[in-house]
Order: C-alpha cells, then structure tokens, then sequence
C-alpha cells in the first residue's frame, strides 16, 4: 500500500528565500537571524525525511522477509528520528522568536519563551489556518515531555501503526497523583489506550508540523521584507501581500512528495518498546 502526502514545504521554497533577502539591506544582526533561520528550515527538512526513510526501511525489509513486524532496532531509529526532529521543530520556533526580536521595529515585541509568541503568532496572522497553531502547539508539548521528562508523569514508548499504514512512536505512561494527571496534548482514549494504559501521546506527523511552522515562518518574512525594501534607494517597496508573492513562487513539485510502502501487518497487536502497536 502507497500512501502519499503533498508537501508545501521543501528546499525550493527556503531558496527563494535565500534569492529574495539577497537583494535586501540588513543590518548585521538582522541578517544573522535570518540566515540562521534559513539554515534551520533546511535541517528541519532533512529531519522530516529522516523518519520517512526509517519508515521505509523497515517497510522494505518487512516485505523482504515476508514479516512487516517492526523490529526492536527499527523502532529505536525512529524513535531516535522522531527527537532529532522535534528538537530541530523546537530550534526552528526560537530562530523565528530571533527573527521577531531582532526586527522590533516591524513587530513592537520580542518573547524569552516560544509558547507566548505562538499564541501572538495567532493572533497576529488571524487569516491562517487554525490547524497551523494548534498543529505547532501540539509538536511543541510532545517535544517537552521528551526534553523535560522531570516536569511530566513517568512514561515509556511504543510505536504505532495508524490505518494509513504510517508508524509514529507513542508516548504513554500511568495518570499522574497532582491536579494535571493527563499532560497537556496528551489524551487516555488512543485507539491503542487497552493496550497503553493511562495516557498516551501520539508524535504529530512530521510532514504537517514542518508545513505549519514554515508556513508560519513565511508570514513573519513577509513583513521582515516589506520593511527592508523600504531601505534601499534603489528598489520599490513591497507590501506585505506583494512580498508574499516573492516568498512563495510556484514551487518546482519533483521532490514534494514522499512514498511509504508498508507490509505492516493488521494483526500484530502487541506492546511494549519492542513491538508495534496497530490502531
């Protein structure tokens, strides 16, 4: 079975990017912000397809071997893909917060933690999508609970076959004693939850957490732009609307696309850390 996705984001769109700021006059810290943003989106890519490529792996090799069972050492590379992702996510959130500091004159504002400025973010780009902010809001709580695992319940991992035949690892663990037994983002109703007991924390998919954080990220350039081409003698201003268009040309499709082939079995219902769960 083939499951396809469509991206927006992809190594094309961050070259315009590249190509547009070029003709722009930042300053030196400006500029810093932006191209460390730029280098950041492009490793949030390779990151996302990452994880395809250990899904595909083991998909490929499950089909050699007449078994889709995942293996204990297949899930542990995704599920060491899946932190190198949300870690590079979260980076990728805070090169966007510099980009806002460092333009105070466009914004008005700057934060010292990323949840603030996601919900700013909201409130500031009303005509987006709802589902990009709470796609970011999502990533960036799963991405706590791996980054921070003192301030949550104790938990343990699996993996999970959902029916697009697309395996995510699952955090889950026993309800906590305090006022918060469930971790925000969290639920106890996973269709895996009889065999996960207490709560459970399926990783967002990677694919629409990178289109809601670059396509986000494309806001926030756009008024970064308009505002820097007011600078130059030599070049009209754009407006915000205009600049957009600048930022996101029609993209070249060849490579937007990702292949999962799995032989995954729908009977395989065991869970721990070394098998996989089907939902």
């Amino acid at each position: 079975m083939a499951l396809f996705i469509s991206r927006f984001a992809n190594a094309h769109l961050i070259d315009a990017w590249v190509r547009a700021f070029e003709q722009t006059r930042a300053n030196p810290f400006e500029q810093a912000a932006l191209v460390a943003f730029f280098e950041g989106a492009r490793t949030l890519l390779e990151r996302r397809n990452t994880i395809d490529d250990v899904r595909r792996e083991h998909a490929w090799e499950g089909a050699i071997a007449g078994d889709g069972r995942v293996t204990h050492g297949q899930q542990m590379k995704l599920y060491r893909a899946t932190r190198a992702f949300f870690d590079e996510m979260y980076t990728n959130l805070s090169l966007i917060n510099g980009i806002i500091s460092r333009h105070y004159s466009v914004f008005e504002t700057n934060f010292s933690e990323n949840a603030p400025m996601l919900t700013w973010l909201a409130r500031r780009y009303p005509d987006l999508q709802h589902e990009l902010f709470t796609d970011l809001e999502r990533a960036r709580l799963f991405r706590a609970i791996l980054a921070h695992p003192q301030q949550f319940p104790p938990y343990t991992w699996s993996t999970a076959t959902n029916p697009s035949h697309l395996t995510f690892v699952v955090l889950w663990g026993p309800l906590g004693r305090g006022k918060n037994p469930v971790p925000r983002g969290a639920t106890t109703s996973h269709p895996g939850a009889h065999l996960m007991p207490g709560w459970q924390f399926e990783a967002p998919d990677e694919v629409s957490v990178s289109n809601s954080l670059l396509g986000v990220g494309v806001e926030v350039l756009s008024e970064v732009y308009a505002s820097l081409s007011a600078r130059s003698p030599f070049r009209r201003s754009y407006s915000k609307a205009e600049a957009l268009d600048v930022l996101m040309p029609d993209l070249d499709f060849s490579h937007d696309r990702r292949r999962v082939t799995s032989e995954v079995r729908a009977d395989d219902t065991i869970t721990s850390n070394h098998h996989v769960v089907i939902r």
